[in-house]
């Protein structure tokens, strides 16, 4: 057996192999070449149709925002108004309703009054009346005294 250090190598090569490999070679390298051509012309074309085409123009795009930010702008005051506006009516309205309790409460008062008021005129009414009476019943009781006293029991 050989060691591995006496091994010797020795390139032979035939001429249809050198044929084979030269033609092997030149394809690949001619579809590569083929390849890289066909690539570079689509870059370029795409380059001239993109410088081809027209700048973008932005300029009703940016007046339609604008406008939005005009008329955003006014829902916001409008939003604001109306906020402040509720918080009149409501404090109004919150003054309205203390007002009513406060008018609520007067009424009841002012009945409880009269209604003292009217009891006590009452009772006063009733007492003059009670004493009126009685003076009555006095007045009546001397006129008929009176009238007893003054007439002649004879000549009836």
């Amino acid at each position: 057996m050989e060691s591995e250090g006496s091994k010797t190598f020795s390139l032979t090569l035939s001429p249809t192999m050198i044929i084979t490999v030269l033609l092997a070679t030149i394809s690949a390298l001619g579809s590569g070449g083929y390849y890289a051509v066909t690539l570079y012309n689509r870059a370029m074309a795409a380059i001239e149709s993109v410088e081809s085409m027209k700048p973008y123009d932005d300029t009703k795009l940016a007046s339609r925002v604008n406008t939005i930010e005009i008329e955003l702008k006014a829902v916001k005051e409008r939003q604001l108004s109306t906020a402040d506006a509720l918080i009149r009516i409501s404090e109004n309205l919150t003054n309205a309703v203390a007002l009513s309790r406060e008018s609520q409460a007067t009424a009841k008062s002012a009945v409880t009054n009269s209604e003292a008021v009217n009891r006590e005129v009452q009772t006063r009414l009733d007492s003059i009346k009670k004493e009126v009476d009685s003076v009555v019943a006095q007045l009546r009781n001397e006129m008929s005294s009176l009238k007893r006293a003054t007439t002649n029991p004879l000549g009836r």
